[in-house]
């Protein structure tokens, strides 16, 4: 067993092979605004060797711009306390068969594929400008924390379900890849609104079962 550390690593990580690991990193660019200069905190994808060396595969300020006109919350940003928390990603998971990371932007309202050999985004649902039109809801992802690929879709743990009146909620989302559509086809709460505003996770299990974890631990 060997202890590595990482930099700015946050929330989560994954296991690819032969000894390398993915994980969420911050990434903070620095805009020259009238008022000053802001530091925004965007997310990248960071693969760690066994020796510590890292790789950045994506990171958001390649596919997104923050808007200069909103102000973002600062504090939870690696080291600068001045930064500001523009995407907030919490999650990320690998998929072997087409070599792609899936992971959550929450404060966009966005999981995402990006292709791991050309480090490139491949496509978002949910938030501004999906490549997918919702059907049923009018935002079909709202704070988005764990996101999980099946065979036409993605499992996402939502600390904020619009169905379910904002309650937290495990959901299953459809993808159309010819007709560019989503839809929440299942969804399962505990029957009583959980207030479950961090962490939270959806996941499949060996049996077929769907493991709902909620909680800020």
């Amino acid at each position: 067993t060997a202890e590595i550390p990482v930099a700015h690593m946050h929330a989560d990580f994954t296991e690819i092979a032969n000894g390398i690991y993915a994980t969420l990193g911050y990434d903070i660019d620095k805009y020259d605004t009238d008022s000053g200069a802001r530091y925004i905190c965007g997310n990248s994808i960071l693969e760690i060797a066994a020796d510590g060396t890292s790789t950045e595969i994506w990171n958001t300020f390649q596919s997104f711009q923050p808007d200069l006109n909103e102000t973002y919350s600062t504090g939870d940003c690696a080291e600068n306390v001045m930064a500001e928390d523009w995407t907030h990603s919490n999650s990320i998971s690998y998929d072997a068969s087409d070599d792609a990371y899936y992971i959550t932007i929450r404060y966009l309202n966005k999981a995402c594929k990006i292709d791991r050999a050309s480090k490139t985004l491949l496509w978002c649902v949910g938030g501004e400008d999906s490549e997918f039109a919702s059907i049923g809801e009018t935002q079909i992802l709202d704070n988005p924390h764990s996101v999980l690929p099946f065979d036409g879709g993605v499992y996402v743990f939502e600390n904020n379900d619009e169905l379910l009146g904002g309650c937290a909620a495990g959901t299953k989302i459809s993808l159309d890849f010819k007709a560019w559509t989503a839809q929440e086809t299942w969804t399962y709460g505990t029957g009583v609104c959980i207030d479950n505003p961090l962490f939270g996770n959806f996941d499949p299990l060996s049996n077929g079962n769907l493991l709902l974890a909620l909680g800020a631990a």
